[in-house]
């Protein structure tokens, strides 16, 4: 073999062991989002795989499969592939974070029809159902989009088919179906939940935050603000990645058990409201005020290592 072709091959294998790396990382993420859902590493990886060979040339170097996977909304996919998987967990953890939504969702779009209620969970009931193929339905949510906007699709077009088979029933000639504009329905989606809890949850944050650590706040900063990868955040303070995993689901854990006592014993919430409100804090990313409390409490928070 000449030396081109030692290159070659060199670099391929460096750039699948960056692809590995990223999928495992990606993986550890996404458990610490949604816990574990019992889906196997290698079904994750697998289904990254078949996605991007869907979607790329079949002979797709893995500098081109890796650029592709890091555009998919991972954590998502995470546990979509858990219930596609038929998990128990996982199919809980989907039917709390989305249940409601797909009941707003349909009273939403169709204000005027009548058991909106039912039309959201026989939605959620569809996702579990296999379709042609034998697979569940939510089996065919790819990543591309996030699993909130794949719903609201699915919501649309099953309201739109609603307003149809009614209109057909009364032999009446079919109305021009009213579509939200994107931005109503933007909205709907970040306030949902957040409209009614904001003000408690907001002060419960900003309480649980100080009790962190600078470094603490510097990791969290780092990973979901900087968009950081674990072993960078591992160089910076000078530790191995595992610590910096480790340390990020203690952080995560702490946020959250401090998040729901300041609820319980401050605002005496009952358990149900409690768990209505963390549905926005499942994602520290997206948490609807977490990042802002913690540049408040950091003085600096530039990449730089921390002794």
């Amino acid at each position: 073999m000449n030396d081109n072709g030692k290159t070659a091959r060199s670099r391929e294998s460096s750039d699948r062991t960056v692809f590995e790396t990223w999928v495992a990382e990606a993986f550890e993420e996404a458990r610490l989002a949604h816990g574990d859902l019992h889906l196997p590493f290698e079904t994750f990886r697998g289904r990254i795989l078949a996605i991007a060979h869907k979607h790329l040339r079949p002979d797709a170097a893995w500098w081109a499969i890796r650029d592709f996977a890091r555009k998919l909304n991972t954590i998502d996919l995470y546990l979509a592939s858990a219930c596609g998987a038929r998990g128990e967990a996982a199919w809980q953890r989907f039917a709390f974070l989305y249940r409601r939504v797909l009941r707003d969702l349909h009273q939403f779009i169709s204000p005027g029809m009548e058991a909106a209620s039912d039309l959201g969970d026989q939605t959620l009931i569809d996702m579990f159902l296999p379709d042609r193929s034998g697979q569940s339905r939510i089996a065919s949510y790819d990543g591309r989009s996030s699993l909130a906007t794949w719903l609201r699709v699915i919501v649309t077009n099953r309201s739109i088919n609603e307003r149809q088979r009614a209109c057909n029933r009364v032999r009446r000639v079919e109305p021009e179906v009213e579509i939200p504009d994107g931005t109503a329905v933007e909205t709907l989606d970040t306030t949902l939940v957040t409209s009614r809890y904001e003000k408690v949850l907001s002060d419960s944050l900003q309480s649980a935050c100080l009790d962190l650590t600078n470094q603490d706040r510097l990791i969290l900063l780092w990973r979901f603000e900087k968009g950081l990868q674990l072993g960078q955040i591992a160089k910076l303070i000078g530790v191995h990645q595992s610590t910096v995993t480790r340390q990020m689901e203690r952080m995560l854990r702490r946020l959250r058990s401090d998040v729901v006592g300041i609820l319980a014993s401050k605002y005496q919430l009952t358990e149900e409201a409690i768990d209505e409100a963390l549905t926005t804090f499942s994602d520290p990313a997206h948490s609807i005020s977490l990042l802002g409390f913690l540049r408040e409490s950091t003085p600096e928070h530039s990449p730089q290592r921390v002794n």
